[in-house]
Protein backbone atom coordinates (compact mmCIF):
# COMPACT_ATOMS: atom_id res chain seq x y z
CA UNK A 1 0.00 0.00 0.00
CA UNK A 2 2.72 2.43 0.64
CA UNK A 3 4.68 2.02 -3.26
CA UNK A 4 2.77 4.84 -4.88
CA UNK A 5 2.23 2.62 -7.66
CA UNK A 6 -1.62 3.40 -7.18
CA UNK A 7 -3.20 6.63 -8.09
CA UNK A 8 -6.11 8.26 -6.63
CA UNK A 9 -9.28 7.67 -9.55
CA UNK A 10 -7.36 4.75 -11.04
CA UNK A 11 -8.86 1.49 -11.68
CA UNK A 12 -6.77 -0.91 -10.08
CA UNK A 13 -4.87 -3.73 -12.63
CA UNK A 14 -6.39 -7.28 -11.44
CA UNK A 15 -3.41 -8.96 -12.87
CA UNK A 16 -0.27 -6.57 -11.29
CA UNK A 17 -1.28 -6.59 -7.60
CA UNK A 18 -2.28 -8.48 -5.03
CA UNK A 19 -5.10 -5.67 -3.65
CA UNK A 20 -5.86 -6.17 -7.88
CA UNK A 21 -6.79 -9.39 -7.40
CA UNK A 22 -8.73 -9.43 -3.92
CA UNK A 23 -10.74 -6.28 -5.49
CA UNK A 24 -12.34 -8.44 -7.42
CA UNK A 25 -13.83 -10.25 -4.81
CA UNK A 26 -13.10 -8.88 -1.36
CA UNK A 27 -14.09 -11.74 0.46
CA UNK A 28 -10.52 -12.54 0.20
CA UNK A 29 -9.25 -9.46 1.33
CA UNK A 30 -6.83 -9.85 4.46
CA UNK A 31 -6.32 -13.38 3.16
CA UNK A 32 -3.54 -11.93 0.66
CA UNK A 33 -4.26 -8.40 0.66
CA UNK A 34 -6.34 -6.03 2.08
CA UNK A 35 -9.61 -4.73 0.80
CA UNK A 36 -8.90 -1.40 -1.62
CA UNK A 37 -12.12 -0.10 -0.98
CA UNK A 38 -10.62 0.18 2.81
CA UNK A 39 -8.14 2.62 0.58
CA UNK A 40 -9.78 3.99 -2.25
CA UNK A 41 -11.96 6.98 -0.58
CA UNK A 42 -9.50 7.27 2.43
CA UNK A 43 -8.34 10.68 2.45
CA UNK A 44 -5.60 9.77 5.24
CA UNK A 45 -4.42 7.67 3.07
CA UNK A 46 -4.00 9.87 -0.09
CA UNK A 47 -2.45 12.50 2.06
CA UNK A 48 0.08 10.08 3.41
CA UNK A 49 1.42 9.26 -0.18
CA UNK A 50 1.36 12.51 -1.25
CA UNK A 51 3.24 13.09 2.36
CA UNK A 52 5.57 10.42 1.41
CA UNK A 53 5.82 11.45 -1.97
CA UNK A 54 7.67 14.81 -1.45
CA UNK A 55 9.53 13.41 1.57
CA UNK A 56 10.87 11.12 -1.52
CA UNK A 57 11.74 13.68 -4.27
CA UNK A 58 13.41 16.02 -1.27
CA UNK A 59 15.84 12.84 -1.11
CA UNK A 60 15.80 11.85 -4.50
CA UNK A 61 14.36 8.12 -3.08
CA UNK A 62 10.92 6.61 -4.37
CA UNK A 63 8.01 6.33 -2.01
CA UNK A 64 9.12 2.73 -1.15
CA UNK A 65 12.46 3.39 -0.05
CA UNK A 66 10.64 6.24 2.17
CA UNK A 67 8.42 3.82 3.79
CA UNK A 68 11.40 1.21 4.59
CA UNK A 69 13.58 3.90 5.86
CA UNK A 70 11.08 5.52 8.12
CA UNK A 71 10.54 1.49 9.69
CA UNK A 72 14.42 1.74 9.75
CA UNK A 73 14.64 4.53 11.86
CA UNK A 74 12.51 3.35 14.42
CA UNK A 75 14.37 2.25 17.33
CA UNK A 76 11.70 -0.27 18.33
CA UNK A 77 12.03 -2.02 14.59
CA UNK A 78 14.32 -4.75 14.78
CA UNK A 79 14.28 -5.83 11.20
CA UNK A 80 12.20 -5.11 7.86
CA UNK A 81 10.73 -8.04 5.50
CA UNK A 82 10.52 -7.08 1.88
CA UNK A 83 8.20 -8.96 -0.45
CA UNK A 84 9.98 -7.97 -3.61
CA UNK A 85 8.82 -9.73 -7.03
CA UNK A 86 11.84 -8.78 -9.01
CA UNK A 87 15.17 -7.68 -9.10
CA UNK A 88 14.50 -4.35 -10.18
CA UNK A 89 11.67 -3.90 -6.74
CA UNK A 90 14.40 -5.60 -4.80
CA UNK A 91 17.57 -3.19 -5.42
CA UNK A 92 14.78 -0.42 -5.20
CA UNK A 93 14.50 -1.68 -2.17
CA UNK A 94 18.19 -2.23 -1.04
CA UNK A 95 18.20 2.20 -1.64
CA UNK A 96 16.32 2.36 1.92
CA UNK A 97 19.26 0.27 3.82
CA UNK A 98 22.12 3.00 4.04
CA UNK A 99 23.72 6.70 3.46
CA UNK A 100 20.82 8.38 4.11
CA UNK A 101 18.20 9.19 6.64
CA UNK A 102 15.01 10.85 7.35
CA UNK A 103 14.60 14.10 9.23
CA UNK A 104 12.86 13.60 12.90
CA UNK A 105 10.72 16.16 11.56
CA UNK A 106 10.00 13.65 8.04
CA UNK A 107 9.85 10.63 11.11
CA UNK A 108 6.83 12.06 13.19
CA UNK A 109 4.18 12.66 10.10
Amino acid sequence: MLTGKFKRGEKLDTEKSRIGFVSKDESKAMQIAPAWSKYSDNESYWKLIELMDQIAKNHGKTIPQVALRWLLQKNIVSSVIIGATSVEQLENNMGAGSGWSITLDEVDI
